[in-house]
């Protein structure tokens, strides 16, 4: 199996205590016997650059690539040839590193990736890679032709896939000697065991690309639904002519593409022309007389054909007393919803999650088929990977667009064929009993439990809508896809996230990324498949712009005779700022996909301040989940003597708003996303032993309002020994459009000139 091939593209950190990524010198080098092989294509001097990328690091001239699916063995060669015009030192530096292979959609590849490891870890890597052709030429301004041997190495990663680690490669190169001015041509191939089943792939890329070929070729047995969005054009279809096992090659054709895949807060699947396609399973259309006479692409109520379950289904399996996890789960249910009537199923609900969010502790299997009982020796290794990849959300969110389907096999396996209790990979009794979830029952555990309130609930695919979203109209592979619960009471919907850490979120808590996003519900206590509600879209819940907020308020004592500054805060938190810092601040626990604003700690004003853990004086379980933490912490390397009169206090530290650090106004080419719309405010109330004098600041208080937002900075003395510092940063549009760029930057700019302020101080005599 092939994880960059079927990419989880989970919206959490599935990975991080797997992560080894490392660079060998040893693995399949068979390439490099390629380095000096005779080019099939004469050198081409021509370097016209298109004027609307004059002012680029470097051009991509032409870019030609093919996907070449091969019948029979189903396996895949990919072949690309590129032309690059370099036209700044910057430009050569970037361009001189050749990754292999190449992405076609960073944003789903990388999403389980976190932020902080991108910049150095390659994606997409792959299982099995055999590189069969790697060589790279200079073409000099003088008309000077210099082969290349690059330098070589090889990226390795644990990736955790259907819950097992396995390894996967990507290859490096390193090329000398580039310059402006030169063009640099590679051209590669590789060679994959395996076809994709599905796939999305964008033609802009992070540089700007003047003529663009892509090329997919598959046997005409396979029938390829292809998707174009946002504009893309429909591809020239060519035939060959070796019958009867003929190929159809795809081919599209585009000019002047901007290179903005990677602009930071982008959304290019809202935005880009792209193409998504998927190799139908033909098992899909309109019957006749026992056939498919005509094939159709899928649709969602097919996607959900194998994934709705029955009520009668449902209540039997919690009738089998002779298994130990219906017992668990019966004893546990019992426990939790006890003095709470049938009639109030909403309440159970309740107490079952918040039992779960707040008390459980989370816990990764790394082998789920450790257990005493030797029957497990029963299960042959093919077996196993059948179990693993059941017990895995990918299939969740694949479906039939994962086209090795193993449901009917591993339910038989997983419901006891060889007798298996306790000894079952999920585990459910021991989790039960010592109050942690796996990663490997997370979902089976909510499931069970769902069931057991006997109301109506559905599983619900939804997108991480930084990444990819769902069309009610048109049925496509699930890029960023998560699996939530939601459980129909009175005719509202309450949502559920399965926890995959030690914080969970409250009852109807969805961090930003998967709020009001549209999400396919899959009824779990269905009567027939062929009831239209088996399977319908819903908005998940959104949060409001005036719950968002965090209020930092803050009572700062400067004694400027021990130089000792002691904060005393009370952090108010709301909305969508309370879903992300809650954990944070209670259990150190973070959203690794998110930007690592969030996580600097409050009273982290230096590296030398000694705090206390901080106290929650208020949580509350329902919307907007406000919270309210109390912090004490004190640090005597913020205040410096300048001179017998003059004191300088480092502001550093003491507010941090959340902005993107690497925006960059200039050319921007895509709208920009903030996460959400809210307010973030510091109030710092220094009080001082003794009287003062601040120094003015000619360019206070600062106030800024445009279409992005709104940001205001003061500092202002009220008394001889008190100076109020005050800072409010407000989100107020969900998409700004990219010739309004520099609105966000204006903004962002600001604030990291004040997060460098220092105040002075004078002394008054007394």
């Amino acid at each position: 199996m092939i994880p960059a091939m079927k990419n989880p593209a989970a919206l959490f950190v599935l990975l991080l205590a797997l992560f080894c990524a490392h660079v060998l010198t040893a693995q399949n080098v068979k390439y490099r016997k390629t380095y000096l092989q005779p080019w099939e294509q004469r050198p081409n001097f021509d370097h016209a650059v298109d004027s609307a990328f004059a002012h680029a690091d470097a051009v991509v001239l032409s870019e030609e690539t093919e996907w070449r699916m091969n019948d029979r063995q189903n396996t895949t060669t990919v072949t690309k040839r590129s032309r690059i015009k370099i036209l700044t030192k910057q430009g050569a530096a970037q361009c001189s590193r050749t990754a292999v292979p190449q992405g076609a959609d960073p944003a789903s590849e990388y999403s389980d990736v976190p932020l902080a490891y991108r910049e150095n870890l390659h994606r997409p890597k792959y299982f099995d890679l055999d590189i069969t052709l790697f060589h790279a030429r200079i073409l000099k301004p003088n008309q000077q032709l210099k082969t290349v041997i690059p330098e070589d190495s090889i990226q390795t990663e644990t990736l955790q896939y259907n819950n097992k680690p396995r390894f996967a490669y990507s290859y490096h190169f390193y090329i000398e000697g580039l310059q402006p001015g030169d063009i640099l041509e590679t051209e590669y191939s590789y060679f994959l065991p395996f076809m994709f089943d599905f796939r999305r792939i964008f033609f802009n890329g992070v540089l700007p690309v003047q003529e663009y070929t892509l090329k997919i070729t598959a046997p005409a047995r396979e029938y390829l639904i292809f998707h174009l969005a946002n504009g893309a054009p429909p591809p020239d279809t060519l035939q060959s002519k070796q019958a009867p096992d003929y190929n159809l090659t795809y081919t599209w054709n585009l000019q002047h593409l901007a290179g903005c895949l990677n602009e930071p807060g982008a959304r290019p699947y809202a935005d880009l022309p792209h193409l998504v396609y998927y190799a139908h399973n033909k098992a899909y259309g309109i019957w006749q007389n026992d056939q498919i006479t005509v094939f159709r692409p899928y649709t969602w109520s097919y996607f959900a054909y194998d994934l709705v379950n029955f009520r009668s289904l449902n209540l039997q399996k919690t009738r089998r007393r002779l298994s130990s996890k219906a017992v668990a789960l019966n004893n546990f249910f019992k426990n939790q919803t006890a003095g709470i009537a049938e009639d109030k199923p909403l309440l159970r609900l309740f107490q079952l999650h918040k039992t779960i969010a707040n008390d459980f502790d989370y816990r990764s299997d790394s082998d789920p088929f450790t257990s005493t009982d030797e029957r497990m020796a029963k299960i042959t290794s093919g077996q196993r990977e059948l179990i693993l990849r059941e017990m895995s959300k990918n299939q969740q969110f694949q479906g039939v667009f994962n086209r090795i389907s193993a449901i009917p096999f591993t339910d038989i396996i997983t419901e006891g064929y060889f007798g298996l209790t306790d000894a079952k990979p999920e585990k459910i009794p021991q989790c039960l009993g010592g109050g942690y979830l796996l990663n490997t029952n997370r979902y089976e555990i909510y499931e069970e439990l769902l069931t057991r309130l006997k109301e109506d609930y559905f599983r619900v695919i939804a997108a991480d809508k930084r990444i990819g979203q769902l069309n009610p109209d048109t049925c496509l592979p699930v890029f960023g896809g998560d699996l939530l619960y939601s459980v129909n009471n009175g005719g509202n919907l309450f949502y559920l996230y399965p926890k995959n850490r030690r914080f969970g979120y409250e009852l109807n808590e969805l961090p930003f990324y998967l709020e009001n996003t549209t999400a396919l519900h899959i009824w779990q206590m269905a009567d027939n498949h062929g009831n239209p509600a088996a399977a319908r879209f819903f908005q998940t819940p959104v949060s409001l712009t005036t719950q968002n907020y965090r209020t930092t308020n803050s009572k700062v004592s400067v004694n400027l005779s021990s130089k000792q500054i002691s904060f005393d805060t009370k952090l108010s938190l709301s909305g969508q700022f309370s879903t992300i810092l809650r954990g944070f601040y209670q259990y150190r626990s973070q959203d690794s996909t998110l930007n690592e604003r969030y996580y600097r700690h409050v009273a982290a004003v230096s590296a030398q301040t000694n705090n206390t853990a901080p106290i929650i004086m208020k949580h509350d379980l329902q919307y907007p989940f406000n919270a309210e933490l109390r912090l004490q912490y004190t640090d005597n390397t913020l205040l410096k003597q300048e001179n017998d009169s003059t004191c300088l206090i480092n502001l550093r530290n003491w507010i941090q708003h959340i902005i993107t650090d690497n925006f960059t106004a200039t050319d921007r080419q895509l709208p920009f996303y903030p996460d959400f719309e809210g307010a973030d405010t510091y109030h710092y109330y220094l009080e001082f032993n003794e009287p003062v004098k601040i120094a003015r600041f000619k360019d206070l208080p600062l106030e800024l309002n445009n279409e992005f937002g709104s940001y205001t900075f003061s500092i202002e003395q009220q008394t001889p020994t008190v100076v109020l510092i005050h800072s409010v940063f407000k989100v107020e549009t969900p998409r700004l459009l990219p010739q309004h760029a520099g609105m966000a930057a204006q903004i962002f700019n600001s604030i990291k000139q004040v997060e460098a302020a220092t105040l002075k101080v004078i002394r008054l005599k007394q």
